[in-house]
């Protein structure tokens, strides 16, 4: 979609409202995110003294730097000198430091493997009280000749969660949005 000369891609409406949805849930002021696409919603929540960090492949984290960098935004990759936003590799988000007050993924756990599904879900509750996920719920079939993840029954399964709200993600199809506290148990 272009508007006035730019591209603006479908994704932006997704970020647009999901970054309006973690507004309505708390005061977020430490916010990363697994997997973080071109870094859309980092671009609509990294306002104020908000910190934003993007843990994500490496070859994703160049195009997530360059768009936030051109968006106008601190940023900072891994290896230079801390910004209010860091993109960083996937496996820095084990860093013993990391601390935030919520953790976000948007359409990344449902395509790992289950042990992958299952690390992340165990090391976000680990740092964050709060975690807020749009995942597909469709299970289909990927690459490994098993079904995709689905990021309640990874959380059933690991414990210390409470769900406080789950909602059709009304701008896609087969999507659900779910908001947990983590470190609590049902």
């Amino acid at each position: 979609m272009a508007l006035q000369g730019s591209a603006f891609p479908e994704q932006s409406f997704m970020h647009a409202y999901a970054a309006w949805r973690v507004d309505t849930l708390g005061p977020f002021r430490r916010i990363a995110e697994i997997g973080g696409g071109f870094g859309g919603l980092c671009a609509y929540l990294a306002g104020g003294d908000r910190t934003y960090t993007i843990y994500d492949l490496p070859y994703t984290n160049l195009l997530q730097g360059y768009f936030l960098l051109r968006c106008g935004l601190p940023v900072s990759l891994s290896g230079e000198r801390p910004e209010r936003i860091q993109v960083l590799p996937w496996w820095m988000i084990n860093d013993p430091a990391a601390r935030f007050d919520l953790v976000i993924n948007q359409d990344s756990i449902p395509e790992m493997s289950p042990a992958t599904g299952r690390a992340y879900i165990d090391r976000i509750k680990e740092i964050a009280p709060a975690f807020y996920s749009v995942n597909q719920e469709a299970s289909a079939m990927n690459l490994r000749a098993d079904r995709q993840l689905r990021v309640p029954e990874i959380i059933r399964a690991a414990g210390g969660y409470t769900r406080r709200s789950r909602n059709l993600f009304w701008l896609r199809d087969g999507y659900v949005e779910e908001f947990y506290l983590c470190g609590t148990t049902d």
